[in-house]
């Protein structure tokens, strides 16, 4: 797995590839949601809000595959995966093997 740190894209969210909306306490909880969901492939997160409810976007498409639909949305922000397809050889056995890595992105939150 290879794993890099990134920050959310602020102020930012994907539009027109919404599937679901949930009322969440935390950017955590709507990470989680998302993960567990097996059609979602990237989040809108609602930072501010009242108290701690916050509006959680699950997405089906990423900024990568619809890269036109990131539009600017105050008071929200995008978190996304990305999908790389490696390939890899094996001497050996004389044939390659391809398989999906995902970049995992950690979001550092600070307060």
């Amino acid at each position: 797995m290879i794993i890099t740190l990134s920050f959310p894209s602020t102020d930012k969210a994907l539009k027109n590839h919404v599937f679901d909306s949930k009322i969440v306490r935390s950017e955590m909880e709507c990470t989680l949601t998302c993960l567990l969901n097996e059609k979602c492939e990237s989040f809108n997160f609602q930072d501010n809000s009242v108290g701690a409810r916050h509006i959680c976007e699950l997405n089906d498409q990423t900024r990568l595959t619809s890269s036109h639909d990131l539009l600017q949305r105050n008071g929200f922000s995008y978190y996304g995966s990305e999908l790389v397809r490696k390939e890899i050889r094996v001497p050996y056995l004389h044939m390659h093997l391809s398989y999906n890595v995902y970049i995992c992105k950690l979001f550092l939150v600070f307060q």
